[in-house]
């Protein structure tokens, strides 16, 4: 499944939610420097990342985020990595970027 979202009307953090309305991560901040977009947050995800045109950016969140943990005790006990938290960035080639978040065969892309 994929599902698209706009951030356009949302601040620099907003809460990243799955298509069965289960809150999966947050987006601490967005940062713009020139041409340069960095996203920074935490997800219970396989892959996040930034997509701009043809070029996609992406990564495994492999931040410790003892944070998200304390709060949300059950991620701990369900994945086995433990570490939650990301940081993603990219040079901008052009105003039509997506932030995405891949968990299993499921894809929620956000519009910056």
């Amino acid at each position: 499944m994929v599902c698209f979202f706009s951030a356009e009307e949302i601040s620099k953090n907003f809460p990243i939610w799955a298509g069965d309305d289960s809150m999966i991560g947050f987006v601490d901040s967005i940062e713009l420097n020139g041409d340069q977009i960095s996203v920074t947050g935490w997800a219970n995800a396989d892959e996040v990342g930034l997509q701009d045109g043809g070029t996609r950016i992406s990564k495994v969140p492999n931040l410790p985020r003892p944070d998200v943990i304390e709060t949300f005790p059950e991620l701990d006990r369900a994945s086995s990595s433990k570490q939650f938290g990301f940081s993603v960035a990219a040079n901008l080639l052009s105003e039509n970027v997506f932030f995405f978040v891949r968990q299993g065969t499921n894809t929620y892309y956000f519009h910056l």
